[in-house]
């Protein structure tokens, strides 16, 4: 399924958009096996599968194909010394890959709203102090927690900025 969402991602990164300032553009889209996975193995007696983790991302590869002017696709796929494919958390890979390649921001999109205060207004910004106390606090559906969870690792290993933003946006 991930392969196949890849595919067609690729596909509309490759059409013309005539009446847009992308026409004409001829962006080059690259993936591959830039993620370098570990299986989760058994956990508490639970066998994860083909389930895993970032072990590393090949930066030295996404670099050269940047400078190239290619756009790299990062699928949540990641693949093992011994030929292995796991299935990944994206925000994972995300985090990893904006640390590992001193990214300047990360850019996480989710289908919930955003994180409110008590005021039930929306949070434009927030320290990392504050996220703590958020996550502390509870009360996020898990796929705002685990957004906000990956944000605060890049910012706490020197990703200047983070942002959660809802695609429905």
């Amino acid at each position: 399924a991930s392969a196949a969402v890849r595919v067609q991602l690729e596909a509309q990164l490759s059409m013309g958009l005539s009446n847009t300032p992308m026409a004409n553009a001829g962006l080059k889209v690259c993936s591959g096996n830039y993620v370098v996975a570990k299986p989760l193995g058994v956990v508490d007696g639970i066998d994860y599968g083909h389930s895993g983790e970032v072990r590393r991302i090949d930066s030295e590869a996404i670099f050269r194909l940047l400078e190239d002017d290619n756009m790299v696709l990062l699928p949540h796929l990641g693949f093992s010394p011994t030929g292995e494919v796991f299935n990944l958390k994206a925000e994972d890979v995300a985090t990893q890959a904006a640390i590992q390649l001193k990214a300047d921001k990360l850019i996480i999109f989710t289908e919930d709203e955003g994180i409110f205060d008590e005021k039930d207004e929306l949070y434009s910004e927030l320290l990392a102090h504050h996220a703590d106390t958020i996550l502390a606090n509870g009360g996020l559906t898990p796929i705002t927690r685990d957004a906000l969870e990956a944000c605060l690792m890049a910012v706490r290993a020197a990703v200047p900025r983070a942002h959660i933003i809802s695609f429905n946006e």
